[in-house]
């Protein structure tokens, strides 16, 4: 599904673009930022990351859901064709130990998209606006000089029965929340000013729509017949239901278990409203620009920021290293990396943002 694009003035796209996802990489790391902003190397790893890639086709699925009325499975199949020749296109080979990552990963976004389609008709209680919406919004000093064009995407904007206006941002997660982590989240504060500059409407927050990496627990047949009512079990009530209608079980013999699978909720899907007031978002704005004046220093020194994360998070670990060590990290990045499309994320990379 191609973004809506809302593009900043023609006299003023000159100015140097700061990207959503550049901001957050600038402060977890400079040298990593060094290596992957459009401002510096403009790298990327020619290899997708696994988890990177179910998100970003699980992401595209969603999207054409919500703002076409897609078929989410046909549409999560035609993502997943697509970027596996891509992979092997980069690669100049099909590799199969790659390729049995691809079919695990594809199975469980089947299964993971199959089931949502089943609740979310049940819980979506909002008018969708607009969905998957990049943009380029200038940010100004506070004498009105125009100091840079702030870039990103955000998945959507709804409107719930209240007439609170909400983005929409869905997430893939090994861990259901709530997360608490979420309260001082700068992306979403940065995706709330975004939305008013654009809709020109107030915007309460976000509504995070956070899908469980999980193949789908299906009720335990029993030895003398019918499915076992077992608490404990991670089941879900959409599931279970399907399930005994798909074998001609009576749901009336049921109905305390299935009334309790109700009210415990659904143990692969769950959203969380995440709300800002409009002094967080003006304070982002301010810390916007305290970042883009050492962003752009000439004396800025690019030291690495090493932690445990950096065995997932990063694909720039071996060169970085290297420099640490002495070794031939020039040659580890013409090898293993590639230049990104400038402002056009690349499949894995959406996800990201």
């Amino acid at each position: 599904m191609t973004p809506t694009r809302i593009e900043a003035p023609l006299d003023l796209r000159h100015l140097p673009k700061i990207h959503t996802t550049e901001r957050a990489t600038f402060k977890r790391c400079r040298r990593k930022w060094d290596f992957s902003s459009n401002n510096r190397m403009n790298l990327t790893a020619k290899v997708p990351s696994m988890p990177l890639w179910l998100g970003s086709c699980v992401h595209e699925s969603l999207a054409a859901y919500y703002g076409e009325g897609d078929d989410l499975l046909e549409t999560f199949n035609n993502e997943a064709l697509a970027t596996r020749k891509e992979t092997w296109e980069y690669l100049g080979h099909v590799d199969p130990e790659l390729g049995d990552k691809f079919d695990e990963n594809q199975t469980l976004g089947q299964d993971m998209l199959e089931h949502y389609a089943m609740w979310a008709p049940t819980v979506d209680d909002f008018e969708v606006i607009s969905t998957e919406v990049a943009f380029s919004i200038p940010v100004y000093y506070s004498d009105g000089t125009a100091a840079f064009l702030y870039e990103g995407r955000f998945d959507g904007l709804v409107k719930t029965l209240d007439g609170k206006y909400w983005l929409l941002e869905h997430k893939t997660a090994a861990r259901m929340g709530p997360w608490d982590f979420l309260a001082w989240d700068e992306q979403i504060t940065s995706y709330v000013w975004a939305a008013q500059q654009i809709f020109n409407v107030p915007v309460a927050g976000a509504i995070f729509n956070v899908l469980r990496k999980k193949i789908v627990t299906r009720p335990k047949p029993l030895m003398r017949g019918g499915f076992s009512k077992v608490k404990s079990a991670d089941v879900s009530f959409e599931i279970y239901m399907a399930e005994l209608m798909k074998h001609d079980f009576n749901p009336d013999d049921y109905e305390e278990y299935l009334l309790y699978l109700q009210e415990r909720g659904n143990p692969y899907f769950f959203r969380q409203y995440v709300s800002r007031s409009q002094m967080e978002v003006d304070s982002m704005v301010q810390a916007l620009l305290g970042e883009f004046v050492d962003m752009t220093r000439p004396d800025l020194y690019l030291y690495p920021a090493p932690n445990r994360d950096c065995l997932w998070m990063c694909d720039f670990k071996g060169p970085c290293v290297a420099m640490n060590d002495g070794s031939d990290w020039q040659q580890m990045l013409d090898e293993g990396f590639k230049p990104r499309k400038e402002r056009v994320p690349t499949w894995y990379e959406r996800f990201e943002e």
